[in-house]
């Protein structure tokens, strides 16, 4: 993950749909390699905030004879916690973990409206519509500042209330996602070790 800084509401509009667009071809890849336990049938050793994004609570387990790329692959945290399927889309198997391990305190509907913004209704509790889904995109060409200084900078007016991830090309890839200051504001203490990672200092 890298940190850049956007500018302008049509810019983050399109940020936020292929944001969308690359986890829900995640989800898609995941739904055909795994296996899905429901909360009848599974514990809860850390209790996670009431939700019901993607059918509620859930673990996840790899199917047979199945191939799962390395960064979906399902954590031992995943296969033994139940939690919502919807934080199995993310290619950061420790990122993936620490919004598990957070337990009451990280509700899904939050980082959801960070990320799609005004795609997510405010009142959403299930996932958007096949339609959605199927839509065709468009593709993000993009002027944005780079950092390159190994620290956050400030974000100009319009970014500085809204949080984004950006995704550059394979989702399935971690080094085709970047992080805006907004979002590492909210979440850094979930996703600053792929920051690390990317530029060790």
């Amino acid at each position: 993950l890298r940190v850049h800084i956007i500018s302008g509401m049509y810019e983050v509009h399109l940020i936020q749909y292929n944001a969308y667009r690359g986890l829900m071809s995640n989800k898609s890849l995941l739904h055909s390699a795994t296996l899905m336990f429901g909360a009848p049938r599974i514990s809860m050793p850390i209790e996670q905030s009431p939700t019901r994004l993607c059918g509620g609570f859930t673990v996840i387990h790899p199917a047979v004879d199945q191939q799962i790329p390395n960064t979906l692959y399902p954590t031992p945290l995943q296969m033994n916690c139940a939690h919502t399927d919807w934080i199995n889309m993310f290619p950061f198997p420790r990122f993936r973990d620490n919004l598990i391990k957070r337990g009451v305190d990280f509700v899904p509907e939050r980082i959801c409206r960070d990320l799609f913004g005004d795609i997510f209704s405010e009142n959403a509790t299930l996932p958007l519509s096949d339609d959605a889904q199927k839509a065709d995109g468009c593709e993000v060409s993009l002027a944005l500042e780079r950092i390159d200084k190994g620290h956050v900078e400030e974000e100009d007016d319009y970014t500085a209330g809204h949080k984004c991830l950006i995704v550059w090309g394979d989702p399935l890839r971690v080094e085709n996602w970047e992080v805006t200051p907004g979002f590492l504001r909210n979440w850094g203490w979930a996703i600053i070790i792929y920051l690390l990672e990317w530029n060790p200092r």
